[in-house]
């Protein structure tokens, strides 16, 4: 069964944010992060789709609203959800990015480490470029695809991209709070993972309060810094591509709203890396990229090819 939904957004101000996935409300300063705070140019389309699967349960799809009557191809962000966050409770982001031109999907998944659900999204999306009844007919650029995750999503993106065949598709990867090798590879998560397969450009974020699962005191915790440090390495150690790794200044942001937080450096890292905006990019290339000087992040290490 599929349920459409058009949504139209006001092009001010932070992006939607219903479903306790919250709002961008910080004094955001740069220029290019304040820009994709905002809602992006296009309004936004919605479309849920059920599936056979106990886990998935539906896949639901954001997109920008013009689709149907556009003669372009559109570049895919493929997320993976946090423990026990099915995307509907994190629908502003796949709205976001949406008002950015991309089209962007996730599962009702709960326990999305492995990598398999975001591989059946992803296919599931291929599939829907070759059906001609579907709103996606020949609309998807199938050579921009990116890959989205958070908390255990976030090893379900690495997962993906490095442990199944299909996961050569994808060109760009934004985790946020990944969780450790140590725990994803525990008996609780089981979903081990393997940074020295990743061969794609990834940005890697974090909170860093004082205390809770992004802490560095705390252990076994879920993202430490040295955790971030120690993954960007691996990632190194057998491709040369540029891995950007940050935390967010503040004491006050957790391992959950780290998510919020990130939303408008992950849409200019997809923008960057999926529309070719270089101009986007900027907050990580060049001499002097605005997030090493941006007051909201810290621990800022960029490493270039």
């Amino acid at each position: 069964m599929r349920y459409v939904w058009i949504l139209l957004l006001v092009l001010v101000g932070g992006f939607r944010a219903d479903n306790a996935f919250g709002s961008v409300n910080d004094d955001i300063s740069e220029a290019i992060e304040q820009k994709f705070a905002r809602i992006g140019p296009h309004p936004v389309g919605m479309e849920q789709y059920s599936v056979e699967d106990e886990q998935l349960k539906s896949f639901t799809v954001c997109f920008p609203a013009e689709i149907a009557q556009s003669n372009r191809l559109w570049p895919v962000v493929v997320y993976c959800n946090g423990t026990g966050m099915p995307v509907m409770r994190v629908l502003g982001l796949l709205e976001h990015l949406a008002s950015w031109g991309f089209i962007a999907i996730g599962s009702e998944e709960t326990m999305s480490g492995s990598g398999r659900g975001a591989i059946a999204a992803l296919k599931f999306l291929l599939q829907q470029n070759e059906l001609e009844k579907s709103i996606f007919y020949r609309k998807i650029a199938i050579d921009r695809i990116g890959i989205a995750g958070h908390s255990q999503g976030g090893a379900g993106a690495f997962n993906a991209v490095s442990r199944y065949p299909e996961g050569n598709s994808f060109k760009a990867l934004f985790a946020v709070s990944p969780i450790n090798q140590k725990l994803a590879a525990s008996g609780i998560m089981r979903c081990a993972y393997d940074p020295t397969l990743l061969k794609l450009p990834v940005m890697l974020t974090a909170s860093s309060a004082l205390t809770g699962w992004d802490a560095d005191s705390l252990l076994p915790g879920i993202c430490g810094l040295r955790s971030m440090q120690n993954t960007a390495d691996l990632i190194r150690q057998n491709s040369p591509v540029i891995v950007v790794i940050a935390r967010l200044a503040g004491v006050d942001k957790n391992h959950a709203n780290a998510l919020t937080a990130s939303l408008p450096y992950m849409t200019a890292w997809f923008a960057c890396h999926l529309q070719g905006d270089q101009a986007a990019g900027k907050f990580f290339l060049g001499d002097n990229p605005e997030i090493e000087r941006n007051l909201r992040w810290k621990n800022v290490a960029i490493k270039k090819p």
